[in-house]
């Protein structure tokens, strides 16, 4: 049992060495519902959290090297408005001398009308997603390491989809002061069943890396996180709409300024402590406002967030409302139970 933990990481390692792309922009990947915020705390501090630090069984959605130390076991729930639902649920418990756990998450798009090519009515149909993830993670000195290993599918009527994948996680805890920072491979799989043979489309894989810090003293602590490390330039400029217009009348396409290429990357956040049982927290997410902006300029407040939590000895609860359009965006709603300590303790 003692080498449970190497045996287990040999295998995500394995896994990360199969198809993958490494040049993705949104609508070129299958199975995207995996980059939805997993908790409310990550959704309010800008839709990621690769730190270590989250006392939330769902830490190890975050980054598999996330910790929720003893046992702890948490639900989730996100109403995204129309027929869009989003659900999860997830545990964590010392094992094998580091820390073992399991989630699912449940996505449902919704019943449809379907139709036939001639227009008739055919009825009605649902569409759905799931994901199921087995976390091993363990502790070397300050440092822990973890894995995931990853069973994704999605139902669209009669075709459905089924894929493999993997996430490796590094995290960091400094024994002194209140910083910690986080280093996570996400989505490394491959599709074992397409929805059709021509349906051949890469895992959403992406390189996170974040860090938070509590100044001594003060009541907030700062989260910067950077997404999606593997490409420099994920600026994507529609065609049809980013061009400018050369002196020999000759349309060009518009040029991408280092600094948007920059801050697509960033997103941060804040947690701000009201006494010992309340905390508010916010966060911005660049990439998210500026590929949610419309053509016409409108962004409305997408890409901000806004959550609180509340801690009652052994629950606690996590609340977050998340702007990605200019229409609204969606709530998300986490309970957490800690049945081998107090959340925070």
């Amino acid at each position: 049992m003692k080498t449970l933990g190497k045996v287990w990481l040999y295998l995500m390692l394995l896994l990360a060495m199969g198809k993958q792309s490494f040049a993705q922009l949104g609508g070129t990947v299958g199975y995207a519902f995996l980059g939805i915020a997993p908790t409310a705390k990550a959704a309010a501090l800008g839709g990621l959290l690769p730190q270590n630090g989250t006392e939330d069984a769902a830490a190890m959605l975050h980054n598999p090297a996330g910790h929720a130390s003893k046992g702890i076991a948490s639900v989730g729930y996100n109403p995204f408005g129309g027929r869009f639902r989003y659900s999860s649920a997830a545990a964590m418990a010392d094992a094998w001398q580091g820390t073992a756990g399991a989630a699912v998450q449940f996505i449902d798009y919704g019943t449809f009308a379907g139709y036939d090519p001639a227009g008739n009515a055919t009825g009605t149909f649902r569409a759905n997603a799931y994901v199921a993830t087995f976390n091993y993670n363990r502790a070397l000195g300050p440092f822990r390491y973890g894995a995931n290993l990853k069973l994704a599918g999605s139902s669209i009527e009669a075709y459905n989809s089924f894929g493999l994948g993997a996430d490796i996680g590094f995290s960091y805890k400094h024994p002194k002061k209140n910083l910690t920072a986080g280093l996570c491979l996400q989505n490394m799989g491959a599709t074992l069943q397409r929805f059709t043979p021509n349906a051949d489309r890469a895992w959403p894989f992406q390189i996170n890396a974040g860090a938070s810090y509590k100044f001594e003293h003060m009541p907030v602590r700062f989260f910067v996180t950077t997404q999606q490390l593997q490409r420099w330039d994920i600026v994507y400029l529609d065609p049809r709409y980013n061009v400018v217009i050369d002196p020999s009348g000759q349309q060009q396409p518009q040029r991408k300024p280092w600094s948007e290429k920059l801050f697509r990357h960033v997103a941060i956040g804040a947690e701000l402590s009201l006494g010992k049982s309340v905390l508010a927290r916010g966060g911005y997410n660049h990439l998210l406002r500026k590929e949610m902006k419309l053509a016409e300029g409108a962004a409305g407040a997408a890409g901000y967030s806004f959550g609180l939590g509340l801690k009652l000895k052994k629950l606690q609860l996590d609340y977050t409302h998340m702007f990605v359009s200019s229409s609204g965006g969606g709530n998300y709603i986490n309970l957490s139970y800690a049945f081998g300590h107090q959340p925070g303790a």
